[in-house]
């Protein structure tokens, strides 16, 4: 696995010419990491946890980028679907309280509608594991390093004026993107196949 010092090292070879900015190369990796939390969406970063509901509302991780299922622990067991916060509200005055069957994000809380409690299984997208001198790597340096090094350079890219290595660094950085969500994609539904509705002839 490739680790945040040899992510370090190989941004200093990328940019040899500007040694004034090897101090920016730890900013450079915290500003890329959320570059890829903005938009990348991938199965490596799918996470479950359980939310206590306390009068209908829980805490959301502290990785937590966005959700990809909800579903109540209560019996019975069942999927709840999202609903606007502003609909919500409008549709279920405060202190209803009955079974969910809808929840809404609001700000850090996921609130459930009907008002209910017991827990929540929640399925979502985390934060790409930051990278840091005290942690060897992450699966994004080792699935496809180019993020950590394209991104970063990115970053960096203000400092280089009219420099075309600029236009070539975000090439690079889409197109390793581009491969990264492809193969999950194709991970993902590679071997599925496709069902056709009614009688079979």
């Amino acid at each position: 696995m490739i680790t945040y010092d040899q992510v370090c090292a190989g941004i200093k070879r990328w940019c040899w010419d500007r040694k004034d900015l090897v101090d920016l190369i730890p900013d450079a990796i915290l500003l890329a990491e959320s570059r890829m939390n903005d938009s990348l969406r991938v199965a490596q970063m799918e996470a479950e946890t359980t939310i206590t509901l306390t009068n209908g509302s829980g805490p959301l991780p502290d990785d937590y980028l966005a959700w990809r299922r909800i579903n109540s622990t209560d019996n019975p067991l069942r999927n709840l679907d999202y609903l606007d916060p502003d609909l919500a509200s409008d549709t279920y005055p405060s202190g209803t309280s009955y079974l969910s069957s809808f929840f809404t994000i609001v700000g850090n809380t996921v609130k459930t509608y009907p008002t209910s409690t017991g827990t929540l299984a929640l399925t979502y997208y985390q934060q790409v594991p930051p990278l840091s001198e005290n942690v060897a790597g992450n699966w994004v340096t080792r699935r496809k390093f180019g993020l950590y090094l394209y991104g970063a350079l990115l970053e960096l890219s203000v400092f280089f004026d009219d420099d075309e290595r600029v236009v070539t660094w975000g090439t690079l950085y889409d197109r390793s993107m581009k491969e990264l969500q492809g193969s999950d994609v194709t991970a993902r539904y590679a071997k599925s196949a496709m069902r056709i509705k009614g009688v079979t002839p």
